[in-house]
């Protein structure tokens, strides 16, 4: 029997329970949206891990293998219970839970008290605390971290098992190979006792019952040392410290395999956009602009240009093929925003009704953002979360829980990448987020930022959709604003300089309508790691 213990907040479910001990004191009660959301009367929803069900069903299917309990370092006892209950969760995960404000490993041993099951060799713990961890630790338990944004998952439970599997497995060969060196030597006792009193002036052998691992390793260091302190890195051939070799060749892999991706990309992105592209206007456009690139490179250097690398792609060709267009669908500023488009009537009003009805009714559901504003927020796709640190220079974003576009996306996004839009014709996003604005009850808005220069790609696309707004950019040196009014079904594309220098944002008092739709898509992922488009 194997004890799984769990922690609660950003473990089981995205909050922290005495935050919704506030807010349920302050806009009481809690009412059930659905199996995995609950909100308060003011609409602040909290919601359930969407992996953290499979696990819990996993888990409670086979009791003979697995006893799970709770343990939470939080002093809202009564609403974790209460949102657990709400949440589906079995009385028997309730009634034994140990949620109070405390050091862990008070809770994890008075849970192997009640259990009976030995916490060192049967118990696993989740958190998403590294504090938390250590402590458990401490005691000799197995832990697995979970990352906050998403909590504990299926293959987070698999590989915290395995860790304890092989925890066991170290234990049981070490317990094994003492005891038959013990047993060796208690053998060997009488002969090597004879030995040594007729032989005291021989230099003696080894005794032949001597357990191998010594034998093996005696030989080694019987043997000269030529051990070098620098190795050569057998992919750059650099010749690194000994210590260090193993991390220079592990960041020698990623940036062979990122230049490698970064070759397939670019190939992939002119092939589909050649194809995209088939009509002779629009190669005719691009030739020239390519044409053009060429003969201004060396006077003409944007900050677009300084703010992303120095490879020119299929992409930066169509920006400049589009800015020669005299279509009347550019932004009429477009000398003072640089690369930011605006196409009215994107959609039709039917499309435009379908769309919100599509949001609203996929998953997953709108929660509240504070994150550069006060809005619902929903997302598709990829999703970076940061490990460690949210320098993304220093730190790692993963993107392994990536999945694809749904369907009503795909047919949308398919629609602004198949040449008719050239900005946006080598655009392959994968990754889209709603927000879902309630100016007049809630007094939602959009706070002034740029989108993650690092992670979100070099293109922007943007369909404000039930609604007209104005949207606010300030360029972040010389504090210039211009207004750029979103019409209602348009599709805005930001890219260049408009990407890179101005902030953007939608203060409360430009929405002109009660509630506005947008949806956002973008290309994420980083250079410090890949990007995969699905599990």
């Amino acid at each position: 029997m194997i004890l799984i213990v769990l922690d609660l907040d950003h473990t089981v479910f995205n909050f922290y329970a005495h935050e919704a001990a506030a807010a349920v004191a302050a806009s009481p009660p809690f009412t059930k949206v659905n199996q995995d959301t609950v909100q308060t009367s003011d609409g602040t929803q909290f919601q359930l891990f969407e992996g953290v069900r499979q696990v819990i069903e996993y888990l409670l299917a086979r009791p003979t293998e697995y006893t799970v309990r709770i343990a939470s370092a939080s002093q809202a006892s009564t609403c974790a219970k209460q949102l657990l209950s709400m949440f589906g969760f079995p009385q028997r995960l309730t009634r034994g839970a140990q949620i109070y404000s405390a050091n862990k490993i008070k809770h994890l041993t008075t849970i192997g008290k009640e259990t009976n099951i030995p916490l060192r060799s049967k118990c696993v713990f989740f958190d998403d605390l590294k504090m938390f961890a250590t402590q458990a630790e401490s005691i000799g338990i197995t832990t697995q971290l979970v990352d906050p944004n998403i909590g504990v998952t299926m293959n987070k439970l698999h590989k915290g098992l395995a860790k304890l599997k092989s925890k066991n497995s170290s234990s049981n060969f070490m317990t094994q190979w003492t005891s038959k060196g013990k047993d060796s030597a208690s053998r060997s006792a009488t002969s090597s006792t004879t030995t040594n009193s007729t032989n005291s002036g021989i230099k003696r052998k080894m005794p032949s019952s001597t357990p191998f691992f010594f034998k093996k390793h005696q030989s080694k260091r019987q043997q000269p040392t030529n051990t070098s302190r620098f190795s050569k890195c057998p992919i750059c051939s650099t010749s690194v410290p000994t210590a260090r070799i193993q991390n220079h060749v592990e960041k020698c892999l990623l940036t062979s395999d990122r230049n490698e991706q970064t070759k397939e990309t670019s190939s992939k992105s002119f092939s589909s956009s050649s194809s995209a592209s088939s009509s002779s206007s629009i190669a005719t456009t691009a030739t020239t602009a390519t044409t053009a690139t060429t003969a201004t490179t060396a006077t003409t250097t944007t900050a677009a240009t300084t703010a992303t690398t120095a490879t020119t792609s299929i992409n930066d060709v169509l920006f400049n093929a589009a800015k020669k267009l005299n279509s009347g669908r550019k932004f009429q500023n477009a000398s003072r925003l640089p690369g930011l488009h605006i196409f009215p009537n994107f959609v039709s009003e039917e499309e435009e009704a379908q769309l919100i009805q599509s949001i609203e009714q996929s998953r997953p559901p709108f929660r509240m953002s504070n994150w550069n504003g006060k809005h619902w927020n929903k997302e598709w796709g990829t999703k970076i979360r940061f490990i460690g640190t949210k320098d993304a220079a220093n730190g790692i974003d993963d993107a392994s829980q990536s999945v694809p576009l749904p369907p009503f996306l795909q047919i949308i996004s398919d629609r602004f990448t198949n040449g008719d839009y050239l900005p946006t014709a080598a655009f392959v996003p994968n990754n889209c987020n709603a927000i879902k604005y309630q100016a007049t009850a809630h007094g939602h808005y959009l706070g002034a930022h740029v989108d993650d220069r690092n992670l979100s790609g070099i293109l922007l696309a943007n369909i404000s959709l039930l609604s007209n707004c104005t949207m606010v950019y300030v360029h972040e040196r010389t504090q210039e604003r211009v207004d750029v009014h979103l019409p209602r079904r348009s599709l805005q594309v930001v890219t260049g300089e408009s990407r890179y220098s101005w902030k953007h944002s939608i203060p409360l008092n430009t929405f002109e309508g009660d509630v506005r739709y947008s949806l956002t898509f973008r290309k994420q992922g980083s250079a410090t790691a890949p990007v995969v488009s699905g599990v």
